[in-house]
């Protein structure tokens, strides 16, 4: 069952720009990769408490994408997936 947001939906909230500044559409398959990891991740952890964050930070996400990257990063490194971490900081975060 499918949660109202997840960690992808944040942080490549704008994602035609991440992709032209990682060098164009033909990345979209790496992209894509991750953002199955990421969903897997949220799928395997959901719960109330991390729907309730992650509403939050897409919330904060519109009046600040950096603070609302910055939570589903503490999120993410609180699931114990640092690796996942450094994935996502290859796309410029």
């Amino acid at each position: 069952k499918p949660g109202l947001t997840d960690f992808s939906s944040i942080l490549f909230r704008h994602e035609s720009e991440i992709l032209t500044k990682a060098g164009g559409t033909h990345k979209y398959p790496e992209l894509l990769s991750l953002k199955l990891k990421l969903a897997h991740l949220y799928s395997a952890n959901k719960g109330f408490v991390i729907d309730l964050i992650l509403v939050f930070a897409t919330i904060l996400s519109i009046v600040s994408q950096r603070s609302a990257n910055y939570i589903v990063f503490k999120l993410i490194k609180s699931l114990k997936s640092l690796e996942l971490i450094q994935e996502v900081k290859k796309w410029g975060f």
